[in-house]
């Protein structure tokens, strides 16, 4: 098959799966979402072995690999693609295979290229086949080989930690502490942003305060996505997976030159599907016991013109959706004291009371262009425009329990933003040897609105509440009043009762302005001196909040009435400036050619905010968050041919103003946000990479944190699970630090039968456990993962099987717990799940 007929197959493939993506959109009234898995296996190469000298090429840092072979190498060691390999090649001695995980790694931490080991910050950086070797799928499992990371996610809305520091709120007006990006657009929302990943380039997890060079909201650290570029010459791939749970995901991608360019036009196009049961079922009841399917479909297109040498400019589209069920299924672990006699806890893994249809459905559209010019001989310039539009409806059981005694959604929630982006950066000919420099301008706004309907019974409620607290459980009044035809269950089929429906309301803008720019003194050659800042301004505006209530009436004749609404509440709009001026300095030194030290202080600032969800209280204003940052670490490439790479960090935090999210309908509103006086968390970290040999990479990480509420008297829950003001958390563990977290992992390629090359994998990881309130009072045992993948490769056509397995050792946890007014309440995670992954690529 020749290219020109390669290149036919795939716009037919590209047009067929768009077409059934359609077919998929209008049978589907809920659904579909993202970019895909991340799985895009390059090609093993059995490079030629060469003694180690001390003038050989530097070994691969810690997920960076080990250098690619030389091109007289690579020609002799790689048929083309889709031919065999030639006999010479195999009668020419024992054959090798090359780990994926020895591919150079080139991060961007500082906004400029750099070598990973040559960077003075702690980052985690992994190409896309790294992520593939390692069995990362879905941006959430990157904590389970990222040192100090956690990412989980709450009714679409993405949580997420670094080294202890984080956000856990839950709502669409709050940013997240950790600053995500995609092809250097910044996301502003928290929510859709927890996808699946498309065809990934390259991920970096940068740890500690960002304010310089990432801005707003990057108090943790920040995120930075790299997808694939298109490519000069046509290339395309496929995916499909097959697991439990009836997991079935397919990703299609094509990309080269449009046709008659002179390939100065370059396109690339993906689209991914995937639908699989929920991982959790109803146990209360067993006529509706599945919730709906999870599911994911998108697409995306890009398109980059190189019209001239050192101009270019690209444009990108994305159209992400989702449906979610088991980001909301929640089960009430333990019912609060006044509640025992009304509610059913549950501590059975992977099983929830709620109704059948709770669920997230998510949509993301991204639109980005980029523009950049290298032509100066001063320095290099890159312009990033982005246009994002994205809304969540979220149907929720707020109590927990299998009892609809109060449910709550949100109808839906939006969120748009634009933003650009002006980047300089210093070019190596015109800019002296001993200066580096970044720096640039950033601009946002940004409108996020949310509408929370709560629905309760209230007859139902105070009968249930009343007769159990007078007359005991079960409670007497409710069977009374059952008996002469009304309805003390609330269920929401035979619901005989008048129901308040309550929709909460409320609507934040925020414009951000800021100028930032950091110069790198090289003042020897072994020694360098970093000083950097940013200068922010954010006009922070509630638009609206407010409280309507209407009725719903049973009709004797069956359906129901609904009342209009009446806008019970409105509070009038509030607007606030903030300013910050977030510094960044360091001192590096290259102890020897192979060992860097560096030392790193840092500010970030995490924009100022309202509680525009109210129900009984005005709105408050929530005062920005601050993070300072003293960093000490080095970089090592150990043994002869330095193959070992040792790196490691201790560092301490300090946040002012925390922002800590309370979930109480009695705090004033659904969710309240509060700021905390200060706390600390210090630790040290530790990432072993031994490329014992091209094809055998074991990886040793661990995290110890410590962290403690220094000054914090606030709201929150006392032992009857009533919410109150001012308890003093002073001296408690701060939520989601747990005290140890680690991985091990081993990977080895070989030779395996009939020419083709095998790899084994597998990791552990474990941590020690950590606290899900202010107060100590919900805990998240420890426990471990086992994963194992195993897969099989055929260089000749690049087909690739892999069997998967994660958390082989079905061990419980949550991804997300939280204390509300009914009790503690739980989402649990998945289960052990396992299947096979089968993908093939042409071209580059």
């Amino acid at each position: 098959m020749n290219e020109s007929m390669l290149r036919r197959l795939g716009w037919a493939v590209l047009v067929n799966s768009a077409l059934m993506g359609q077919a998929a959109a209008q049978g589907d009234s809920d659904l579909d979402a993202i970019l895909g898995p991340s799985e895009s296996p390059t090609e093993s190469t059995p490079p030629a072995s060469a003694p180690a000298t001390a003038e050989a090429a530097p070994a691969p840092a810690a997920s960076e690999p080990a250098p690619a072979a030389t091109a007289p190498q690579a020609a002799a060691a790689e048929p083309a693609a889709g031919e065999a390999a030639a006999p010479e090649a195999a009668a020419s001695g024992p054959r090798t295979v090359k780990n994926r995980l020895t591919e150079e790694i080139v991060v961007t931490a500082e906004k400029r290229e750099e070598n990973l080991q040559e960077v003075p910050t702690s980052v985690s950086a992994f190409s896309g086949a790294a992520l593939d070797a390692k069995g990362v799928a879905d941006i959430k499992d990157l904590q389970l080989i990222t040192p100090g990371l956690q990412y989980d996610s709450m009714a679409s809305y993405s949580i997420i930690f670094i080294r202890g520091i984080g956000g856990d709120a839950f709502q669409a007006g709050v940013d997240s502490s950790v600053a995500t990006y995609i092809d250097g657009l910044y996301l502003p929302f928290t929510f859709s942003a927890a996808q699946a990943l498309g065809d990934v380039k390259q991920i970096e997890v940068l740890k500690g305060p960002q304010g310089s060079l990432y801005g707003r909201n990057a108090i943790a650290g920040a995120i930075t996505i790299k997808l694939k570029e298109p490519t000069k010459d046509f290339a395309a791939s496929v995916l499909a997976q097959y697991g439990n749970y009836n997991d079935a995901k397919t990703k299609i991608s094509v990309s080269g030159p449009v046709p008659f360019t002179d390939q100065s036009l370059l396109y690339s196009a993906s689209f991914v599907y995937q639908n699989r049961d929920s991982y959790t079922t109803n146990f209360f009841d067993p006529n509706e016991p599945d919730y709906h399917s999870y599911r994911n479909r998108g697409y995306r297109g890009a398109l980059q013109w190189d019209p001239i040498d050192d101009m270019q400019f690209g444009v990108a589209f994305y159209d992400l959706k989702s449906q979610d069920p088991d980001s909301v299924a929640t089960n009430l672990l333990t019912v609060a004291p006044l509640f025992k006699a009304v509610l059913t806890p549950n501590t059975e893994k992977n099983k929830s009371g709620n109704v059948s249809s709770i669920g997230v459905f998510a949509r993301t559209r991204i639109f980005s262009a980029y523009a950049e010019n290298k032509m100066s001989d001063y320095f290099d310039a890159k312009l990033i425009y982005g246009k994002t539009a994205a809304n969540s409806t979220i149907l929720f059981d707020y109590d927990s329990a299998p009892e609809p005694v109060l449910d709550i959604s949100a109808v839906p929630n939006r969120a748009n933003s634009e933003s650009f982006e002006l980047i300089f950066t210093s070019s190596a000919e015109a800019t002296p040897d001993w200066l580096e420099y970044v720096g640039g301008f950033y601009y946002e706004s940004t409108k996020k609105t949310g509408r929370y309907p709560a629905t309760i019974d209230p007859l139902a409620y105070g009968l249930n509440i009343a007769g159990s607290a007078v007359l005991g459980s079960p409670p007497v009044l409710c069977q009374i009043y059952a008996n002469i035809g009304g309805d003390c269950s609330a269920n929401a089929d035979t619901n005989k009762n008048i129901l308040v429906n309550v929709p909460i309301y409320g609507g934040v803008a925020n414009k951000a302005k800021s100028f930032y720019g950091q110069l790198t003194f090289h003042i020897t050659e072994k020694f360098s001196v970093v000083a950097g800042g940013r200068a922010s301004r954010e006009d922070t505006k509630l638009l609206f909040a407010g409280v309507g209530v209407k009725l719903v009436i049973p009709q004797l004749g069956g359906g129901v009435l609904t009342t209009p609404q009446l806008n019970a509440i409105q509070y009038a709009p509030q607007q606030k400036t903030f300013q910050s001026f977030t510094p960044t300095v360091g001192l590096n030194y290259k102890l020897t050619d192979d060992i860097l030290l560096y030392y790193k202080y840092s500010e970030a600032f995490k924009s100022g905010n309202y509680n525009g969800l109210n129900i009984n209280n005005p709105p408050t204003r929530v005062e920005p968050e601050l993070a300072s940052s003293n960093e000490l670490g080095f970089k090592s490439s150990l043994l002869e041919d330095r193959s070992l790479k040792l790196n490691g960090a201790a560092f301490l935090t300090t946040i002012s103003n925390a922002q800590l999210q309370t979930l109480s309908l009695t705090s004033g509103g659904v969710t309240k946000l509060q700021n905390a006086g200060s706390y600390s968390v210090y630790g040290a970290e530790g990432e072993v990479n031994w490329f014992v040999t091209d094809a055998l990479v074991l990886g040793l990480t661990g995290v110890y944190l410590k962290g403690t509420y220094n000054n914090f008297t606030g709201q929150g829950f006392n032992d009857l699970y009533l919410n109150q003001n001012n308890i003093d958390f002073s001296g408690k563990t701060t939520v989601r630090t747990p005290k140890f977290t680690g991985t091990a992992s081993a990977n080895y390629t070989f030779p395996f039968f009939f020419g083709l090359d095998a790899e084994l994998a597998g990791d552990v990881y474990y941590t020690s456990g950590f606290y899900y309130t202010a107060n100590n009072s919900l805990e998240q045992p420890s426990y471990y993962l086992l994963n194992a993948r195993f897969g099989v490769y055929d260089p000749r056509s690049r087909v690739r099987v892999t069997l998967y397995g994660k958390n082989l050792n079905d061990d419980t946890y949550y991804t997300n717990a939280y204390r509300q007014d009914f009790g503690d309440t739980v989402i649990w995670a998945n289960p052990r799940t396992y299947g096979v992954t089968v993908s093939w690529e042409y071209g580059n």
